[in-house]
């Protein structure tokens, strides 16, 4: 059925009053559980956790310390500060809807921006959960042309929401620009530089600014080595075991 529909078939069987999901390539610690219980209290709908990112040999290769929650950063700079290890209450979920299942390159995003106005997500600063890269992963395959796409769909969609408070909808310019920036991450990545350079241009006349953050730097840099480096990761790993 494709991850969306399995989850919220999941989600709509479950009976708890708590719930998660777990990808086929990551792990929960076995204190995730209760550990998640004991912040996930009063006004807080969702949290989430440090984690380990290890290869398809099951190395490790970094512990990702996730960013505190900022919802407006969460909208404008098109972070996904939930990782593997999200816990959420049944109650906020029901507030939020479903997972859209047209989206296929980064749909737990764009769920996380409407449960975001649920209320409070609150980062736990311990490593709880692994989650594994490979080159068939979402986050490191080569995205199609729709996937491509896929940034810009959702935070145009979602500005056209009901009920979105002004402050984030004030900062829809920066945000439609990370957008195009991110289009042209996954363009260049795919190889198709001429669609990544028209990208960043459409990026640049929303928000000049952008180009001037050491940020943008970085997620072109990924865009052009992410997976070279990977490589070089994982060959290192395997001639030292």
């Amino acid at each position: 059925m494709g991850q969306a529909n399995t989850l919220n078939k999941g989600w709509l069987m479950a009976k708890g009053d708590v719930l998660a999901y777990l990808s086929a390539d990551d792990e929960l610690f076995p204190n995730a559980v209760a550990t998640s219980l004991r912040y996930l209290q009063g006004d807080v709908v969702l949290t989430y956790c440090d984690f380990n990112l290890f290869d398809s040999s099951s190395q490790l290769i970094r512990k990702v310390s996730a960013p505190e929650f900022d919802y407006l950063a969460m909208f404008s700079q098109l972070i996904c500060q939930p990782g593997p290890g999200a816990f959420m209450t049944r109650e906020a979920f029901q507030a939020a809807g479903l997972w859209n299942n047209t989206y296929r390159q980064m749909p737990d995003y764009e769920y996380w921006l409407r449960l975001g106005l649920q209320g409070r997500f609150v980062r736990i600063p311990e490593v709880l959960a692994s989650f594994r890269v490979h080159e068939e992963s979402q986050t490191f395959a080569v995205a199609d042309e729709e996937k491509a796409a896929e940034p810009l769909r959702v935070i145009s969609d979602f500005i056209k929401s009901e009920n979105i408070p002004l402050e984030v909808l004030e900062l829809k310019g920066v945000a439609l620009s990370n957008a195009w920036i991110f289009v042209a991450q996954l363009q260049i990545r795919a190889g198709r530089f001429l669609k990544g350079g028209q990208a960043l241009g459409q990026a640049f006349i929303l928000y000049p600014r952008n180009f001037f953050q050491v940020r943008t730097a970085r997620i072109l840099f990924n865009s052009l080595f992410n997976r070279s480096l990977h490589r070089l990761v994982r060959w290192k790993n395997a001639l030292l075991h």
